[in-house]
């Protein structure tokens, strides 16, 4: 969206965060489920989207991956203070929006290590001229790169003295008319031999400087807390991140036993309907698999004085005493390299979102451990988006109760095409013309990485329940300084896509009777599922003789459950009866197979949770 755009479609984000009900009037509106996917710098455009929906929904259940996971926790707590009346609730949303909009913010939140920062500052240094054109973008990086390593001059003056020395000596004698074409002829090759390797010399020394003490900072240029070399009023990702979940929940950002946790938000259980859940998408490198933060990280534990390197020291010292009302842990406690257990139901809402949004290279993975007989295993947790960038499954039902919205996030398929609609609407959702070798890579990239979500999203009783954001070429992803109007736009768009996803299922408030948008979308997944579900046991019938069988004769169970398997071939038999009445007319009663072929066929089987 070109700036005159924003200007023309200009949104008051502040009037309408605060026109987002709050206590009693939040709780009365309709519940819903809300999946953000990842993207890095694309996250800007969830804060708008977030206080779009909220005006019409109260948020059950927040899920997302990596910068989606960043949005999910602030929006988390942001509801959390919103139902408790205390905080800022979600309008802290558009005080994340002012503070990315701030110029210069969102480069000073990545700080790098003290090896790693001079390959940083070369890296964002194009960014930062987003109107020049490529030849300008590249001098000044050339120029900038040079001026970085003054002992690569000095070594190269050797050579160019020596060279002037050797051309002097050899043309002395030689008319100017003969000597300077000589000369040239001589000379440039050289020079250029000269000037490629002090290129060179200035991007691969900091690069090497950088690549081995990847290891030293588990793989990441920046750790996420304050680093050497940054200003130290300039907030990096965690601290900021901490300070905008715990003044969202009206918690105080020093004190360890307000650190804001999943516990929290589920609150009471006395009081369902006011329990917030958070899930992340997180990835265990060590054992190449996606996880469910917090849920899927049962059984690790951690090393306090590791987790100091990531987290602020309040969020630490919860981890350490996951009970707010013990006693505060000591110094040493938290210098400890200790192996101590993580509770999963008192994880920190910040721990949570960090082990989702650690961007391979750029953002440092987070050690955690496992015990394995009398010895520890140390995995390493980063991005989740790595096998699954869009988790639209999460918070999925057989039959759902709510909706489940998602916002997905991708780059603008061809010049014009709208910029934000929902799922497959113009249909070329996911597509991109294959034309260039970049963007033949990206797609095989795209394709190792989202294949199960994006057939996930294409699938009826999902995709009208998800708004698609397209981004151009200058915008979000790695585009870490992307100017002010250009941030504006993005959260405008996203304040546009939460308002499409509330006009696709609206529900009524109070949520008595069900709108048809809401029955369209339960019809679907009801066909959906007593489809599945009739193929399954058909399949299972034609095939469960021989194991009914031998449940019968005891061959698969002890004699001390001989009493249940008897009951179990009973019961398992009755349920086959009645299947066998799903059948087209007129010799059985029902026919589920739908009316019309599934675009994308789903199927039933079982599979991990992840």
């Amino acid at each position: 969206m070109s700036t005159a755009t924003a200007s023309a479609n200009a949104v008051d984000l502040d009037r309408e965060a605060a026109s987002v009900p709050e206590g009693p009037a939040a709780r009365a509106l309709p519940q819903s489920d809300l999946v953000m996917k990842g993207g890095i710098t694309s996250g800007v455009v969830y804060p708008g989207a977030v206080i779009a929906l909220a005006k019409k929904f109260r948020f059950a259940a927040l899920g997302g991956t990596s910068a989606g996971a960043i949005a999910a926790g602030v929006c988390a707590a942001g509801e959390y203070g919103r139902i408790h009346e205390q905080g800022t609730g979600l309008a802290q949303l558009r005080a994340v929006s002012k503070d990315l909009a701030e110029p210069g913010l969102l480069t000073g939140l990545f700080q790098a290590t003290d090896d790693a920062k001079p390959l940083m500052d070369l890296a964002l240094l194009p960014a930062g001229h987003p109107d020049d054109g490529r030849v300008r973008r590249i001098t000044r990086l050339l120029g900038a790169a040079l001026r970085r390593v003054p002992l690569v001059w000095v070594v190269a003056a050797v050579p160019v003295i020596a060279l002037a020395t050797l051309v002097w000596w050899a043309f002395r004698d030689m008319s100017p008319a003969l000597a300077i074409p000589l000369t040239v002829i001589a000379g440039v090759p050289f020079l250029a031999l000269i000037f490629t390797a002090m290129v060179a010399a200035a991007f691969g020394l900091p690069a090497r400087r950088a690549v081995r003490s990847l290891g030293m900072s588990n793989y990441g240029v920046c750790p996420g807390t304050h680093q050497p070399g940054y200003a130290r009023e300039q907030d990096a990702l965690t601290p900021w991140l901490h300070r905008h979940v715990q003044e969202a929940a009206g918690c105080d950002e020093d004190d360890w036993s307000k650190v804001l946790t999943v516990a929290d938000l589920k609150g009471n259980e006395n009081d369902p309907d006011n329990a917030i859940v958070l899930e992340t998408m997180t990835t265990d490198l060590s054992r190449a698999r996606p996880l469910r933060c917090p849920a899927g990280l049962a059984g690790y534990e951690f090393s306090p004085s590791e987790m100091r390197a990531v987290f602020p020291e309040a969020v630490v010292k919860r981890m350490v005493q996951p009970d707010p009302a013990g006693q505060p842990p000591s110094s040493d406690q938290l210098r400890s390299n200790e192996y101590l257990p993580l509770n999963v139901e008192q994880l920190p809402v910040l721990v949570a979102i960090r082990l989702s949004l650690s961007f391979p290279g750029l953002l440092s993975a987070v050690p955690l451990h496992q015990k394995v007989g009398d010895k520890y295993r140390r995995s390493l947790f980063s991005d989740g988006g790595i096998a699954s960038n869009f988790p639209v499954h999460f918070f999925d039902a057989w039959f759902p109760r709510r909706p489940t919205f998602g916002i997905d996030l991708g780059p603008q398929p061809k010049e014009g095409a709208p910029l934000v609609l929902m799922h497959g609407e113009d249909g070329l959702g996911g597509y991109r013309k294959v034309d260039r070798l970049t963007v033949f890579g990206g797609q095989i990239k795209d394709t190792m990485q989202n294949w199960r979500d994006n057939l996930q999203t294409e699938l009826e009783g999902y995709r009208e329940r998800v708004c698609e954001v397209r981004f151009k070429a200058e915008e979000g992803g790695l585009n870490l300084k992307m100017a002010p109007p250009a941030i504006q736009a993005l959260m405008e768009r996203g304040f546009e896509a939460g308002g499409k996803l509330a006009m696709a299922l609206p529900m009524t408030v109070p949520p008595k009777e069900p709108t048809p948008n809401w029955l369209r979308h339960c019809k679907v997944r009801f066909d959906t599922l007593m489809w599945l579900q009739q193929k399954g046991l058909w399949e299972f019938r034609d095939r469960s003789d021989a194991f009914l069988d031998a449940l019968k004769a005891g061959g698969l169970t002890s004699p001390e459950r001989e009493k249940w398997a008897a009951e179990a071939v009973k019961q398992t038999e009755k349920l086959l009866d009645c299947a066998g009445n799903w059948g087209p007319p007129p010799e059985h009663v029902v026919d589920f197979t739908p009316e019309a072929a599934f675009e994308s066929e789903p199927v039933m089987r079982v599979v991990p949770k992840a």
